[in-house]
């Protein structure tokens, strides 16, 4: 049934857990297994990174762009944004991977 998932042959934003075998990483690999531009919203870019290079070793004409994003910090949120907006990118789906254990109060970048 994946392959007649909407957001496919568009713009899928994947935030969330990028370390092999999570969620986030099999969401992203699947997407663009089956056509989807996925971006890779994440904090720790050197993950995003790597994940994104397995995938690409795997399937080479898959079509990822990694962008930092830190949920935590509003001004990460702006740039996020800007840069997305200045891509011009139609973005189909967004797809929020990502769990919280313990949560604990910290004030955001503003």
């Amino acid at each position: 049934m994946v392959h007649k998932l909407p957001c496919l042959q568009a713009y899928a934003v994947v935030k969330g857990s990028l370390e092999f075998l999570s969620v986030g990483y099999e969401t992203a690999k699947t997407l663009a297994y089956f056509g989807a531009t996925v971006i890779l919203a994440c904090r720790n870019l050197e993950a995003a990174n790597k994940c994104r290079n397995v995938i690409l070793e795997d399937r080479p004409s898959a079509k990822l762009e990694v962008i930092h994003l830190d949920l935590a910090s509003l001004k990460s949120v702006r740039m996020f944004a800007e840069e997305y907006r200045s891509k011009k990118w139609y973005c189909k789906c967004i797809i929020f991977s990502a769990y919280t254990i313990w949560c604990f109060f910290r004030l955001s970048a503003i």
